[in-house]
């Protein structure tokens, strides 16, 4: 099963827009393998969806369960940093 890591943009964009590309990219990601999550980009995403820019499209109530509905079917990874010199 593929294993793939996707920008918190295309997510963000997922739930707002449920016919966009990027909701039909994580969907069929969804079907065909396993999203990853790692910790860094879950707070990016919480930061991010609830911005006051995105009341416009959805309600501040509404993104948070669609983002939570979303999270639900994600796997979280650990984030590891490796230095390199």
């Amino acid at each position: 099963m593929n294993r793939i890591v996707i920008d918190t943009n295309v997510i963000i964009s997922a739930i707002l827009f449920n016919n966009s590309a990027p909701a039909k990219t994580v969907n069929l990601v969804k079907k065909q393998g396993l999203i990853l999550l790692s910790d860094t980009i879950f707070q990016e995403m919480q930061k991010t969806i609830t911005r006051p820019k995105f009341d416009r499209y959805l309600s501040f109530d509404s993104r948070r369960q669609l983002l939570n509905k979303l999270l639900s079917a994600l796997i979280s990874i650990k984030t590891v940093i490796i230095k390199v010199n």
